[in-house]
């Protein structure tokens, strides 16, 4: 029975084992000329105009904008992609295109958002930057996201920028994420380079971690986010060199900066960030063959460990208000999702918009081809961290399985499961959001995993134009699969107002009634509006707003009622509110967010545009701002009138 079950697991052993080198590893790797790189520069460049004139189109209402704009971003990606396949590529060449390939995903960044920021976390460490600016302290509260001043990390270090440099939060947070994305890019490529001893594992590892849905757009917005993940990097990093090349004096100065600043930066990132230092140090303890002290093994998890759980702690533990209802909520969904109970129609907006078929197949292609890759390159990867497999010899006793070469390949091969996780997640409406955050986590051990497979697998030490183009093909469809579902079609924003849309939403009429709040209201007000504009009173006007989220509060029932009577009226009063910002277009749309204010009630059709009017014929109410579209009331009066009753 024994000899019949090796004899069949023989049969798969070219699907799943490795080989003891890299086919064609070496060839070529000692030359230091730059290669194809300039003519890689030149050609980005061009693929980078061409997708700002798409952008263009697109504002000037061209149909074929958005295909452009996706052309636009194959055309940079696949010669990149079919370069770093190749053999025989110097190292400095290989670092140096994959710089060139996140400078060039960066600069899509820069042609959504130019001049100021648009997306809707932005928005949310703006304010909380601004209170910092304004009032020269920290932890001044912020409605919007009330975690925010007390993970402050990404907004000190833009503060310090803007002081030093006397330039805007946006310049500085764009240059700041700029900076970060490059860092992080490099890091990643040693980190991968390290675990796999091949820089060409290491370079095919950073493009396929491009392919996650957040790499392109939402780990580079302005969000404590997109910080940490530097941070995080950098400390994985430094853990698999502990003891080798790095020493105690590199743990003190640099680990422990590192980790601290990542646990006041974000909750989340920290926490996964102990686990899998956590996770490596078990695995390098349960392991047989250790070079590595036992002191450092377990150094830097235990700093990750103190430090996001001290703060945390010492902040009376935010994160777990925050993120408990979200995940409740998500997990809840998704086991309905599972259960054939219904989810998100795929490709669909809340407002019934409809990707388009391309673009749809584009990303469930990048998904199947993501899949296979991981079911061809997941014993792989295994077998090449020394992990034991059963077609070469049955181990002997249990302490047999307990050899391996890489505790860190080990943990990130086993990462990948939630790669179908936060596919599963994404398929419904509470998950959504978390599925897509899962991205930059799980993506850590797609990245390296799919690479290997390429290298020993896919490619090995083939030659063929047409092998490496047929891969190439499926790298470029991974990174475009991966920008469309973590942004959608909506990347170049809409070249009309879209209600609820965030950076579609934004646009130069709402920034002016925000601004005007501040220049003869005054700051501090307590405010209530819609979504998109209660972002714009709190950045640009400097407003208090009110929302669900910090003060548990949803006083959209008042602005949608139908009439105003002593209900509406108690709620303002319990509410503190001076002032409603009625925008009127929220009565001509559905909002694409699936929601107006807060998430709650699912819309089926706009509201009557008769009920924002109620408040014309209110005693107590009056009206001080009016464009035509948006309407500032101020209701302290009928609050007071509230109070004395």
């Amino acid at each position: 029975m024994k000899g019949r079950l090796q004899s069949m697991l023989r049969l798969a052993r070219p699907l799943f084992s490795a080989d003891a080198d890299y086919p064609g590893e070496f060839a070529g790797e000692a030359e230091r000329d730059w290669g194809c790189f300039p003519a890689l520069a030149l050609w980005s460049g061009m693929a980078i105009v061409v997708a700002a004139a798409a952008a263009e189109a697109n504002r000037r209402e061209y149909s074929f904008a958005s295909a452009l704009f996706y052309a636009s971003i194959a055309a940079l990606i696949f010669p990149i992609a079919w370069r770093m396949v190749w053999l025989g590529v110097p190292r400095a060449e290989r670092i140096a295109t994959i710089l060139l390939a996140s400078t060039g995903l960066f600069c899509l960044r820069l042609i959504h958002e130019p001049i100021s920021f648009v997306d809707h976390d932005a928005f949310l460490h703006w304010a909380t930057a601004n209170d910092i600016m304004r009032t020269g302290k920290l932890f001044t509260p912020n409605p919007l996201l009330p975690i925010s001043p007390v993970y402050p990390g990404l907004e000190i270090i833009a503060t310090a920028l803007s002081e030093l440099t006397t330039l805007s939060i946006f310049v500085c947070g764009q240059l700041l994420m700029f900076v970060c994305r490059a860092i992080f890019v490099i890091c990643l490529f040693l980190f991968y380079e390290r675990l796999s001893g091949s820089s060409r594992v290491g370079s095919l590892g950073v493009l396929v971690y491009m392919g996650a849905s957040s790499f392109a757009f939402f780990d580079t917005t302005f969000s404590y986010g997109s910080l940490a993940l530097f941070f995080m990097v950098i400390a994985l990093l430094i853990d698999d060199r502990m003891g080798r090349a790095a020493s105690w004096r590199c743990f003190f100065m640099v680990a422990i900066p590192v980790l601290g600043a990542l646990a006041v930066t974000h909750h989340l990132t920290a926490f996964i960030t102990a686990s899998l230092l956590t996770g490596v140090a078990a695995f390098e303890i349960a392991r047989r063959k250790s070079m590595r002290s036992f002191g450092y093994m377990i150094a830097m998890p235990a700093a990750a460990l103190i430090f996001s759980i001290g703060w945390s702690v010492s902040t009376g533990n935010p994160s777990e208000d925050y993120l408990g209802p979200v995940f409740g909520h998500a997990i809840s969904e998704a086991s309905r999702f599972l259960s054939f109970e219904g989810g998100r129609i795929p490709f669909v907006a809340e407002d019934g918009t409809t990707a388009p078929l391309w673009l749809r197949v584009t990303t469930v292609l990048s998904v199947v081809i993501l899949c296979a890759g991981l079911a061809t390159s997941f014993f792989r990867a295994l077998a090449r961290a020394g992990v034991p497999v059963l077609w070469d010899k049955f181990p002997t006793g249990w302490r047999g399985f307990l050899k391996w070469d890489s505790s860190s390949l080990v943990i990130l091969t086993l990462v990948t499961f939630a790669y179908p996780i936060s596919i599963v997640l994404r398929m419904t409406r509470a998950g959504w959001e978390i599925g897509n955050r899962i991205g930059p986590f799980a993506f850590l051990g797609v990245g390296i995993v799919v690479a290997i497979g390429i290298v020993t697998f896919w490619q090995k030490a083939s030659r063929s134009r047409l092998r490496s183009g047929l891969i190439g093909t499926a790298m470029t469809f991974i990174v475009i699969g991966g920008i469309f579902s973590g942004s959608g079609n909506y990347i170049l924003g809409s070249p009309r107002y879209r209600v609820s849309a965030d950076s579609a939403s934004v646009e130069p009429m709402a920034i002016s009634a925000a601004t005007w709040t501040r220049e003869w209201l005054g700051t501090r007000n307590r405010f209530f509006a819609d979504r998109t504009n209660r972002l714009l009173l709190a950045a640009y006007g400097g407003q208090q707003v009110i929302t669900l989220l910090y003060d548990k509060r949803d006083l959209g029932d008042v602005e949608f009622s139908p009439k105003f009577g002593p209900p509406e009226r108690e709620a303002i009063r319990e509410a503190s509110v001076d002032y409603f910002l009625l925008d009127f277009r929220l009565t001509e749309q559905l909002p694409l967010m699936g929601f107006y204010f807060d998430p709650g009630p699912v819309y089926r059709e706009p509201p009557d545009p008769q009920v924002l009017f109620k408040f014309n014929n209110v005693t107590g109410i009056s009206r001080v701002f009016d464009n035509g579209y948006q309407s500032i009331i101020n209701v302290a009066q009928a609050r007071d009138s509230a109070d004395a009753h």
